[in-house]
């Protein structure tokens, strides 16, 4: 984690948007993992909306992803399906605009995986917590 804000901080003193953006998905990539659900949330969205203002609709696709995976560990299905559908419309978007074939940076075996990681280690620190009490 501790990495990841380095490179936030170092991105920031250097006014690098994108490097920043990328940042703010890494620190919710291990928020995720902890089971800190909202705090990646919210990592993610701050990545989003650089992402939105340097028109980087890759990384945009990408982010919207990661978001639909915490709605999905959370259990709120439908606003990960809305993250999942736009994530699917700038993809497809993206393949026409290329004019060939390329591979989603978003695959389902992958976020069945990132999902069910997630899901076991919140459950493991709830019951960790539970035993401590």
């Amino acid at each position: 984690m501790r990495q990841f804000q380095d490179s936030l901080k170092i991105a920031r003193e250097l006014k690098d948007r994108a490097r920043e953006a990328q940042s703010f998905d890494n620190i919710g990539i291990v928020y995720g993992r902890m089971g800190r659900f909202m705090e990646a949330f919210q990592q993610y969205q701050d990545g989003l909306n650089i992402k939105r203002e340097l028109k980087d609709r890759a990384g945009e696709a990408l982010t919207l992803h990661n978001i639909g995976i915490v709605y999905e560990a959370i259990g709120q299905n439908a606003e990960a399906l809305q993250q999942y559908q736009d994530n699917l419309k700038i993809v497809r978007e993206l393949k026409t605009a290329r004019g060939r074939r390329q591979s989603s940076p978003t695959s389902g075996s992958s976020t069945r995986t990132r999902v069910s990681t997630w899901r076991r280690c919140s459950s493991s620190r709830t019951a960790s917590r539970s035993n401590a009490s």
